[in-house]
């Protein structure tokens, strides 16, 4: 909720990757792997956070928000970009993989409807385009700090031994495989529909 203050940006849905105490005014970048960071992490506390903590409801919009933003930034591939808004930037791996783990848990859990379970799917079904058979992972963004400019974000490479994005594939693909379980699916005019399992 903190973080959230400072960083979130609720008309969009996205958060920021850095804020700075000594600037009044710095520039906004919403970069794909902080944004997914961030949802990763609520999705992880929402699991555990007891159903009538007193900070409950505060989260779950944040993370209810953030989920439309990242519905809304969702590339024509099923990826996520480097910079979220940036339809210019690179799609990489690791927010890609971080978003369809959050949103994939969120509709698992009931946090979020099955409207949202399609961005899920979606999103795995490019992610797994992007596993080697040898298990190696493509499109993952290396470290990265906070910077001032748009340039450095546009210009970070790519590393099959950038181990950030390994973990949340393997996140995301065991969440997608439980929400394929939890719900009928129908396909008609091109889109899916997910309808929950009766007990």
């Amino acid at each position: 909720i903190g973080m959230s203050a400072l960083l979130f940006d609720a008309s969009k849905g996205l958060f920021d990757h850095s804020w700075f105490a000594d600037m009044e005014e710095d520039a906004r970048f919403y970069w794909g792997r902080g944004g997914g960071w961030a949802m990763m992490a609520m999705a992880e506390l929402l699991s555990v956070l007891p159903e009538h903590h007193r900070d409950r409801a505060a989260v779950l919009e944040i993370f209810r928000s953030g989920a439309r933003g990242a519905a809304e930034t969702q590339g024509g591939l099923g990826l996520w970009h480097q910079l979220l808004d940036k339809t210019d930037s690179y799609l990489e791996t690791s927010a890609s993989a971080m978003f369809t783990f959050a949103i994939a848990r969120g509709v698992n859990r009931g946090w979020l409807p099955p409207s949202y379970a399609p961005v899920a799917q979606s999103g795995w079904r490019a992610l797994e385009q992007r596993v080697r058979p040898d298990g190696q992972i493509e499109g993952i963004c290396v470290g990265t700090t906070a910077a001032y400019d748009a340039v450095y974000y546009y210009n970070r490479p790519t590393d099959l031994r950038a181990m950030q994005g390994y973990g949340p594939v393997i996140m995301a693909g065991a969440e997608v495989m439980t929400m394929v379980r939890n719900f009928t699916i129908r396909r008609t005019n091109n889109t899916y529909y997910y309808d929950r399992k009766q007990p």
